[in-house]
């Protein structure tokens, strides 16, 4: 794994920059330092919001170089399947997006870095970064089971970021008619909105 100081440190400056949270970076003339990052980066598409606040992060610091990382395509894979092989082929992105029950795992396994020398340390010894532990701030608006699920004997592994996954069902309603069911009823105990007839 490509790790740096530098690397790891964006990953805060990231989480700010997708969160909506103003970010101030300072342009610098160091060498241009390139991270790879999974799940938030699409430059082929700049009106994704976290894309184009990610661009927006280049620009204020122009020795960043932020890129989509992209990995092997297994016929049939589906899910993590790619980012599995690039750890076992020290190939992995530097930063990635992963769901949120997979953080213990990908720890256990040594997959991820502990950001702690950016977001704070665990000097009660209680195995958490309490607010009053947090030098960044951030930490402290992260709900505190998510803390808890980042966070493995006081070393911070992930920054849990809230997300609203849609879940629907496209039907044809002359189908679901010729079934015998009522396309505009919905069964009892759930809602739906109706699209056009057809």
């Amino acid at each position: 794994m490509r790790v740096t100081g530098y690397t790891f440190g964006i990953a805060v400056a990231l989480l700010l920059a997708t969160s909506g949270a103003p970010v101030a970076v300072a342009a610098t003339n160091a060498a241009p330092v390139t991270v790879s990052v999974h799940g938030y980066f699409m430059p082929d598409d700049p009106t994704d919001a976290m894309t184009s606040q990610l661009i927006d992060l280049m620009r204020k610091d122009t020795s960043l170089r932020i890129e989509q990382w992209g990995g092997i395509a297994l016929p049939g894979g589906w899910g993590r399947s790619s980012l599995m092989m690039a750890f076992a082929g020290n190939t992995a992105p530097d930063i990635m997006r992963t769901f949120f029950h997979g953080i213990r795992s990908d720890q256990a396994q040594g997959f991820l870095y502990p950001l702690n020398e950016w977001i704070g340390d665990d000097r009660d010894g209680n195995g958490q970064v309490d607010p009053s532990e947090a030098k960044w701030a951030g930490w402290t608006n992260i709900p505190p089971l998510w803390r808890m699920v980042a966070t493995v004997d006081g070393k911070i592994y992930g920054l849990p970021i809230p997300e609203i996954t849609y879940t629907g069902i496209i039907y044809r309603k002359d189908l679901a008619a010729a079934a015998g069911l009522d396309p505009e009823k919905p069964p009892p105990g759930t809602s739906f909105s109706t699209g056009a007839s057809g």
